[in-house]
């Protein structure tokens, strides 16, 4: 019988596969009832030729699924009755975990360590070629790394700046030190939404101006309950360049430090 062209010939059958042979004798079946002007009341017969698979395994196939109501699982090509080479099936957990987490731990995986997992597994020397051809089968491709565009690991000056900065934080606590956050921030004078939902056909509009207006900078204290009160501090940037932390600099902060929050602050408290 020469090749199929739908089915390559010693190509053990899928399980989607195996269902849709299942629904073309269904439907054979059902023409072979209704209709007398069939080709054969064979339905087998008639599944193997729409679908290029062999009649025996049509049969089987249908014989599993009346018996069960399942059909039968996918089978692996090849006599694997009698070869030690083979991978045993409970096998293939342990290489599915296996490979994604070396590559978690940032190193490669190829056949070699495959190999020397299944010799824990089984006790047994596997082939490289026959590993290779499980792996495939199992749906995993041997192909090339990716290169490491960008690192998202922390610089280690700033981890150890946090680590000062935590330890710090809780020796002043201990030693019953009132932590002050301060910190500043800027607003624009017209800060507002651009975009808003308009009727077409009543000719709806909305003006709104063009620049963002003048900079307003301001800074402030707060304990871990609230606000400093009366350290709130105002004034306008009028610098046209440079980014936001340009226009706050040890002038104003210092003028800010010495009008506004001393005189509301505890005798023990330390300023971050």
């Amino acid at each position: 019988m020469p090749d199929s062209p739908y089915k390559k010939r010693g190509k053990p059958l899928s399980v989607a596969e195996k269902w849709i042979v299942v629904q073309v004798f269904d439907r054979c079946d059902e023409e072979r009832a209704k209709s007398p002007v069939v080709e054969t009341e064979d339905a087998c017969t008639r599944t193997s030729k729409y679908t290029g698979i062999g009649r025996r395994q049509v049969v089987e196939t249908v014989s599993r699924y009346k018996k069960t109501g399942n059909i039968p699982p996918s089978a692996m090509a090849g006599n694997r009755t009698m070869h030690r080479t083979t991978i045993p099936q409970i096998a293939e957990e342990h290489i599915r975990k296996f490979i994604p987490d070396r590559h978690i731990d940032g190193e490669i995986c190829n056949a070699n360590h495959i190999q020397d997992l299944l010799k824990q597994i089984s006790d047994r020397e596997i082939p490289h070629r026959t590993i290779c051809d499980r792996l495939q089968r199992m749906g995993f491709d041997y192909s090339k790394t990716r290169k490491k565009t960008r690192s998202l690991r922390e610089k280690s000056y700033v981890r150890q700046r946090r680590h000062t900065y935590l330890h710090a934080i809780r020796y002043f606590r201990d030693s019953s030190h009132t932590p002050v956050y301060s910190d500043e921030s800027f607003l624009h004078h017209y800060h507002g939404h651009r975009f808003s939902w308009f009727d077409k056909n009543a000719g709806d509009y909305l003006e709104r101006p063009s620049g963002k207006g003048r900079r307003r900078r301001f800074i402030h204290a707060m304990f871990e309950n609230g606000l400093v009160p009366n350290a709130g501090y105002i004034f306008e940037a009028k610098k046209s360049t440079g980014d936001c932390h340009n226009m706050f600099n040890a002038l104003h902060f210092q003028e800010w430090w010495n009008e506004k929050p001393l005189s509301d602050l505890p005798k023990k408290c330390v300023i971050v």
